[in-house]
């Protein structure tokens, strides 16, 4: 794991020198991490088709995009239902990661950026994945969700707003 992090340690300061802050490193690799995180999240549930609870007849074509409603518009009665699907393949994702992967990731949260700074802390960081996750949906998934769109998510929204 060390050769690992002086590999990317070497070639984040090539690429930019300016950052060379060990903090900025790890914010670099949570960022990264996270980043790919909801990419394969967005992937996962764009290939959904079998289970859409949007009811028969919609023109929504995967569970991303029903998701993607939900974020941009409002959240219906089903939305417990989206956010455990969610929460469930986000929590197996970060299962697959390597420690200093999460770990870079927690540093990032509330508890993790308050542990840091505490100076007279030599403790072994207490990652747990449950913030993991809920970090990785808030700054990442819903952001991602909240700007993705195409024709049939605009004419969803459209056509909802108006029965309003």
């Amino acid at each position: 794991m060390r050769n690992r992090i002086d590999f990317i340690l070497r070639n984040w300061r090539m690429r930019s020198p300016a950052l060379a802050d060990e903090r900025d490193v790890v914010r670099y690799v949570a960022n990264a991490v996270c980043e790919r995180t909801a990419q394969l999240t967005c992937r996962y549930f764009a290939g959904r088709r079998d289970c859409l609870l949007s009811g028969n007849g919609t023109e929504l074509r995967n569970l991303w995009e029903e998701y993607c409603v939900q974020v941009q518009s409002q959240e219906s009665y089903l939305w417990d239902a989206y956010e455990e699907s969610l929460v469930q393949f986000v929590t197996l994702a970060i299962g697959e990661l390597e420690d200093y992967e999460r770990l870079a990731i927690w540093l990032q949260t509330l508890d993790g950026l308050s542990w840091s700074a505490d100076e007279s802390n030599c403790q072994h960081a207490p990652v747990a994945d449950e913030a993991l996750v809920q970090y990785v949906l808030q700054e990442y998934v819903y952001r991602l969700a909240a700007e993705y769109e195409n024709q049939r998510i605009r004419r969803f929204i459209a056509r909802s707003s108006t029965r309003d």
